[in-house]
């Protein structure tokens, strides 16, 4: 289950985001302050999400606890894992915003 004081933290750093992107001015703030809102509201659905729909509860639980479990048996899930999540995923969206 779900943790309300991982959720809380989740969702305080994200109002510090924002907060931290009114301080900033010019054009690239508009983008700034966007990208923050853009992050507020996602964690928000997410949380509203998880807490309603009763069957969704366990599964943040259970993926995190098969990785961990696969990762721990076989080292290069995990390498898999982190290069496709932070790395490959990433660029093929900035590949496809740029050619839109």
């Amino acid at each position: 289950m779900v943790r309300p004081p991982v959720v809380g933290s989740n969702l305080g750093t994200t109002f510090t985001v924002v907060f931290a992107a009114f301080a900033g001015v010019g054009q690239d703030a508009k983008i700034g302050l966007q990208a923050a809102f853009v992050h507020l509201i996602y964690n928000v659905f997410a949380i509203v999400a998880i807490y309603v729909i009763p069957f969704l509860r366990p599964v943040p639980l259970f993926c995190a606890e098969s990785l961990a479990r696969l990762a721990s048996e076989r080292r290069w899930v995990l390498a898999a894992y982190l290069g496709t999540v932070f790395v490959a995923l990433p660029a093929l969206v900035i590949v496809l915003v740029g050619v839109l």
